[in-house]
């Protein structure tokens, strides 16, 4: 069977494949039987090894025209399929530059479903490696505020509300740290502690609580999973809740980044477990304003000292050993965050910093598609490779979607 009948359905498959083996390479003269080579190359998405399971999908007709313009043969390099597959599509589609209309076409379509075919693989074996890693606890969620999103306002929210009251004079009125340095400086005399509890009592004392019991509810669905292990750069205490809704025994950590901490350390003799895990709190709590990384001063002091500053006066981790070792070993979930925010950027980074690529385990971030003012496509492209070199897999969907989806898998609930 050839690659065109397995990947192309079209009426007359026969007498296309037929009309494109006549396709005459136009520089050279030669023929080129392109139906016998695809036809031997026997091609099977599901074959691919697992490093190349990155495809993201091009289009033929840009990239032919590129080619013309530079006069060398097209190169499909992002397609990781191996030596013969390149040299196919190379002198396929050198042999498009004098051929036009329906076959053109009918070629660009056949390698815009091969390439379609080769995302849905991929994608089902991400899922499966994913709910894989969960069920047997080697995984990590990783919650930011985007977890909370309907529930808590998100920062840029937050950062235009505070900018309208206080006279925030700047452009970026959407930047929450770059507000509240304003709104500290400006109308608490610098007092940062004293702007916490402030957002504090607007915020979480009038929030409202998930239903814990639902089963599409984010936290509720990583509460059921069997994990020792919960990190957030959240404020609120909604992990803590939902665990103890599915009958377990969570401890809460916050990290001791600020001066005059009164966070306690873990037990010596506490280890982890699904039935008693930790969550562990890298941007503060709000039971404990002082310790919220809120304002630009506070993400300036919290990434000097995850760095490892020596100005510090404490001398304590403000990442335990159990948790930094758990980190650089499992596979991470990122539920809430933008890969485009530099803070996430520099935490990942240094939490991992040290590690050799080939140490990093699979890690997965859940996000939607990003806004931009060009090419959608090219921008997820670019995403998606740019965090494959990090070994972050992109999964581009709500949060919602996500977890009716991670639902269904695990336990065949309805999506």
């Amino acid at each position: 069977m050839s690659i065109f009948s397995r990947y192309f359905r079209f009426s007359d498959a026969t007498q296309t494949e037929k009309s494109l083996g006549r396709l005459t390479d136009q520089r050279g003269g030669r023929r080129h039987e392109l139906v016998s080579q695809l036809a031997e190359l026997d091609l099977s998405a599901s074959e691919m090894p697992v490093s190349h399971r990155h495809l993201p999908p091009h289009d033929l007709r840009e990239t032919t025209h590129r080619a013309r313009s530079l006069g060398e043969p097209i190169r499909l390099r992002s397609l990781h399929c191996g030596t013969r597959f390149q040299t196919l599509v190379n002198s396929t589609a050198s042999s498009l530059y004098g051929a036009g209309g329906r076959l053109a076409r009918c070629l660009i379509l056949t390698w815009r479903r091969f390439f379609g075919h080769c995302r849905q693989v991929t994608e089902e074996r991400n899922w499966n490696l994913l709910v894989s890693n969960l069920q047997k606890g080697r995984c990590i969620p990783f919650l930011g505020a985007g977890a909370c999103a309907g529930l808590l306002p998100l920062g840029p929210e937050l950062a235009r509300r505070w900018a309208e009251r206080y006279g925030y004079p700047f452009e970026d009125d959407a930047n929450l740290a770059r507000v509240m340095q304003y709104v500290a400086v400006m109308e608490f005399n610098g007092d940062l502690p004293l702007l916490k509890e402030h957002l504090v009592q607007e915020v979480f004392h009038r929030t409202r609580l998930p239903d814990f019991g639902a089963e599409h509810q984010i936290h509720s669905l990583l509460a059921r999973c069997d994990l020792p292990l919960y990190v957030t750069t959240n404020y609120d205490d909604f992990l803590t809740r939902s665990l103890k809704v599915h009958n377990k025994d969570p401890h809460e950590q916050i990290s001791p980044w600020y001066a005059g901490s009164v966070s306690s350390p873990l037990p010596k003799d506490y280890t982890p477990t699904p039935k008693s895990p930790l969550v562990y709190h890298l941007h503060g709590h709000y039971r404990q304003p002082e310790s919220m990384v809120v304002a630009e001063d506070d993400y300036i002091e919290y990434l000097i000292r995850l760095g490892g500053d020596s100005r510090t006066s404490s001398k304590r981790s403000l990442v335990p050993p159990v948790v930094n070792m758990a980190l650089r070993k499992k596979s991470i979930l990122f539920i809430g965050y933008s890969i485009a925010d530099w803070t996430f950027l520099v935490l990942f980074r240094t939490l991992l910093r040290g590690l050799d690529e080939t140490q990093r385990p699979w890690n997965v971030s859940v996000q939607l598609t990003p806004r931009t003012t060009g090419n959608e496509e090219s921008a997820r492209n670019y995403l998606e490779e740019s965090f494959r070199r990090r070994n972050i897999t992109v999964f581009w969907k709500s949060t919602e979607d996500f977890t009716k989806e991670l639902a269904r898998r695990m336990w065949g609930a309805a999506g």
